[in-house]
């Protein structure tokens, strides 16, 4: 059975290649350093269409760099990564549906721009290759840790607080709570303009409300029991009961270095955790009804 698997960079932005370019400590934040740090696989190249990005990736990695996807020769990829701008998914996943052969494409979250272009590049290739987004939290060690406890409570309330937009970052806590709580019940809007809104699940009551920094991505969860602080871009992940405080372990830095892990698992035959189109295609759907909503 074949160990050494080759893959293919598409987009040298912040997830791609910028996150811990200039980081010394050992992290590994990018696709490239995850998968450069992985013994299984190898990058054969990259492509972007910023010179500069492509310059910073040769001068770094001595890995060769294109363009455009068209000027690649080799056609045949264990895996392609997808890390160029949301509105640009619908148009290079059926280019790369057309150009290359491939077992896997990891894309980067939200999957596409909207729920019926996921719809669409989902039905062209599901017979193709294997779709997987990157919803890392779902594969972190600490999700069965709070599933395990989330399922021992009830009449459960929380609050998300995301930055940015609900497409990118908030997105991240809807497919979350989709994997720990099933399917929506009822969504509300609260606020238009702060971007505030409730989503009800059977055992639990979520509020989504923006903040305007960098590091907010985070959530709290509680009962009358015991309650869940989820400060991970703080790298802290807490459990509190009785007064006491308990810290749950998480990949933390190194999350998208096990994502990587978790592709080379897949095309080894081995199951896997990670977010698949479908279930991704669930998480636009949502946020398809909340920007509906007046």
């Amino acid at each position: 059975m074949k160990k050494n698997f080759n893959c293919l960079i598409i987009g040298l932005g912040q997830i791609g290649m910028m996150y811990d370019y200039y980081k010394k400590s050992d992290v590994y934040l990018s696709h490239t350093t995850s998968v450069l740090n992985s013994k299984k696989t190898k990058i054969y190249g990259a492509v972007d269409i910023s010179k500069e990005k492509r310059k910073l990736f040769t001068k770094k990695y001595r890995i060769k760099t294109f363009k455009n996807i068209k000027d690649i020769k080799k056609k045949k990829f264990d895996f392609i990564i997808l890390s160029t701008p949301t509105k640009t998914h619908y148009n290079l996943i059926r280019n790369i549906t057309t150009n290359f052969r491939i077992k896997v494409l990891l894309c980067e979250k939200p999957f596409t721009n909207n729920f019926k272009e996921g719809s669409k590049i989902y039905d062209i290739t599901k017979k193709k290759f294997k779709i997987f987004v990157n919803y890392p939290r779902i594969i972190d060690p600490s999700l069965n840790i709070l599933r395990n406890k989330i399922f021992k409570l009830s009449k459960i309330k929380g609050e998300v607080f995301y930055s940015k937009s609900l497409k990118n970052n908030g997105s991240h806590f809807i497919n979350l709570f989709n994997v720990l709580f099933g399917k929506p019940i009822t969504i509300k809007k609260i606020s238009s303009r702060r971007e505030v809104f409730l989503i009800n699940f059977k055992n639990a009551e979520i509020k989504f409300t923006k903040k305007n920094k960098n590091k907010t991505n985070n959530f709290y969860l509680e009962n009358k029991d015991l309650k869940i602080d989820y400060r991970y871009t703080s790298k802290h992940i807490f459990i509190y009961k009785n007064k006491k405080k308990k810290i749950i372990p998480s990949y933390n830095n190194k999350i998208n270095f096990y994502v990587i892990k978790n592709i080379e698992k897949f095309l080894l035959g081995e199951k896997v955790k990670l977010c698949t189109a479908k279930k991704a295609l669930e998480t636009l759907k949502i946020i398809k009804k909340i920007e509906e909503i007046n």
